[in-house]
């Protein structure tokens, strides 16, 4: 018993230490995005974030999953609507455990009521957005089809997720945290669909 608790203190220093650098890095980089703003740019990524909005892709969700159900893809349809309801309450758990605190002033562009991780808006972009566009371009045979849904659902979910960290409402960390939970909610809404459709 004795020589298994060093190195369980190795490990858990080891732990913390990682961990602080990493908090320390991400203080770091979000202080660097926001030494690129410009109003222009700004204004762009202002309204680029109202996408990643609760609301906003609950929206959309309900838009595409009426378009499956009008094409007869009742398990799909199903599956899109639990996953955005899914990482949104999963990311709403995480943040009551964590409670991280958001990037203040004047780095915060917003304030923002709820945790810093994970990003609920970077969660959502995976899984609706990223999601729902699998979904719709599964069953087609059109490979230019599938290559521009793939590269529009890559460039929301990163556009969505760097907008989060140019408004300085967010840390690398949380949006990375928030992503890992939208690719788990991506994988298991693509599993409840089917491998088929």
């Amino acid at each position: 018993m004795r020589s298994i608790v060093p190195p369980a203190c190795l490990a858990r220093y080891t732990i913390a230490v990682m961990l602080a650098y990493l908090i320390e890095e991400d203080h770091i980089l979000v202080s660097f995005i926001a030494g690129l703003r410009s109003p222009a740019l700004t204004s762009i990524m202002g309204e680029l974030t109202k996408l990643g909005d609760v609301w906003v892709a609950g929206a959309i969700a309900v838009v595409v999953v009426c378009f499956l159900i009008y094409k007869r893809e009742i398990r799909s349809s199903v599956a899109l609507m639990l996953c955005y309801l899914g990482s949104a309450y999963t990311v709403a758990l995480i943040k009551d455990v964590v409670m991280r605190a958001r990037p203040s002033a004047p780095i915060a562009l917003a304030a923002e009521r709820f945790g810093s991780f994970p990003s609920l808006h970077a969660a959502l972009s995976v899984s609706v957005y990223a999601l729902g566009i699998a979904l719709i371009l599964r069953k087609s045979h059109s490979r230019h089809r599938r290559r521009i849904g793939a590269f529009v659902g890559v460039a929301l979910v990163i556009s969505i997720g760097f907008s989060r960290l140019y408004l300085g409402v967010h840390y690398p960390l949380d949006v990375l945290g928030g992503y890992l939970v939208g690719l788990m909610w991506l994988y298991l809404g693509l599993r409840m669909s089917g491998r088929r459709g």
